[in-house]
Formats: C-alpha cells, sequence, structure tokens
C-alpha cells in the first residue's frame, strides 16, 4: 500500500478527498480475497466428493459381486437339500408318511425363503453402503479430507 493510499484512508470524517473510494476499493479487495477462500474450499471438497463417490461405486460392485456369490451358494445348496429330502422320502421311516410329506413341504418352503432372503439382500447391502458413504461425506468439514 502506497504512503498516500494509507493517508487517504485515515482522513477525518467530513475532510473533502478520496477516502471513501479508498474504503470501496479496500472493502471490494476483502471481499475478493474471502470468496477466493470459500472458492478454495469449495473445489477441495468437489475432489473429495469425487474420490468417495468413486470409491462408493467401487464398493457398491464389490457387494454387488459378493451378493451375487452367496445367492449362487444358496441356489447351489436348495438343490443339495431337496435332494437330501428327497432322499429322506425315498427311504422307509419310522414316521408316518404325512410326516415326510410336511418334512419335504418345510424344506422347499426354506429354500424358497432363502433364496427370497438372498434376493432382497442385495439392495439392502448397497442401501446400508450409499448410507455409510454419504453420512462420511456430510460429516466430515469442508476443507478437511478424511484421511
Amino acid at each position: 500500500m502506497r504512503l498516500s493510499d494509507l493517508l487517504e484512508r485515515v482522513r477525518p470524517a467530513g475532510a473533502p478527498g478520496a477516502s471513501a473510494e479508498g474504503e470501496t476499493r479496500h472493502a471490494r479487495d476483502v471481499a475478493q480475497r474471502d470468496l477466493a477462500e470459500v472458492a478454495a474450499a469449495l473445489a477441495q471438497f468437489a475432489v473429495e466428493a469425487d474420490e468417495t463417490v468413486a470409491t462408493a461405486r467401487a464398493e457398491v460392485v464389490e457387494i454387488d459381486r459378493e451378493a451375487d456369490r452367496r445367492a449362487q451358494a444358496i441356489r447351489a445348496g436348495r438343490a443339495d437339500r431337496l435332494a437330501r429330502a428327497n432322499a429322506v422320502v425315498a427311504q422307509p421311516a419310522a414316521g408316518s408318511e404325512d410326516d415326510l410329506s410336511r418334512i419335504v413341504d418345510e424344506s422347499r418352503a426354506k429354500a424358497e425363503q432363502e433364496q427370497t432372503r438372498a434376493k432382497q439382500q442385495i439392495p439392502l447391502l448397497v442401501d446400508a453402503a450409499v448410507e455409510v458413504i454419504w453420512s462420511e461425506v456430510f460429516a466430515t468439514p469442508i476443507g478437511r479430507g478424511s484421511r
């Protein structure tokens, strides 16, 4: 700052001169500095948000793969459970034929329940992952990384 600028800014009230112009220029400079700081914080937030979204997408893909693996295991196990139930039905049993029929029906119902539950788990796992990610995004102060 030049000496003349300083003297113009401290001019007594009512004295003629350019002190109002100096104050306006100073206020504009302060506002521009503040705006630059906010813009930098927003830019950092945008970078962190992009990183978080990329990480979330990768996690969703992995969760989806794991859900598919679990669903396949359940489907594969269903055939085995049905085969065991059919084997039990085929063998002479000490219980009544109604008991054997009930066991088969229960086994089938249980297999269907497990398959339905596996299908329901996929969106629940994805929703839970997205919720955790967004809670981290909103919990992180602007300008500070979560690392």
